[in-house]
Parts: C-alpha cells; structure tokens; sequence
C-alpha cells in the first residue's frame, strides 16, 4: 500500500496545492502501476480497470474477463 503524508497546509488544516498535486501524483502512479495488463475496452476503447478477478471500464461500464 503506498503511504503519502501532506504536512503542508493552509491556515484551515486544508493541504496545501503543491500537497494536494502531490497525493493526486502518487495515487495516479500507482494506478497506472497496477494496471499494465490493463486490456482495451473492445466496446469504446478506453483502458479497462481491475475490479476484482475481472476488469470494468469506467467509460461505458463493459465488464471485460468475467462469464
């Protein structure tokens, strides 16, 4: 699991741009890290996602693997 700490914040406790950019790059990171095998979706083309042993795209909503 990748841990990210934003200790930079604004006045309000609410995490600085530059922290909020940061966490938005991390989580990014990963996802795409986790998704290499990633199959196009055959109904709009859009890369798939994992969504347990199958993969769903968040585009249209086809289910990719699963019977």
């Amino acid at each position: 699991m990748l841990k990210v700490s934003a200790t930079a914040t604004t006045d309000e406790g609410i995490p600085s741009a530059a922290a909020a950019g940061h966490l938005i790059a991390a989580s990014l990171t990963a996802t795409i890290q986790n998704q290499k095998d990633a199959p196009p979706c055959p109904k709009c083309g859009h890369i798939a996602v994992r969504n347990g042993a199958c993969y769903k795209c968040l585009n249209c909503g086809e289910s990719l693997g699963c019977s």
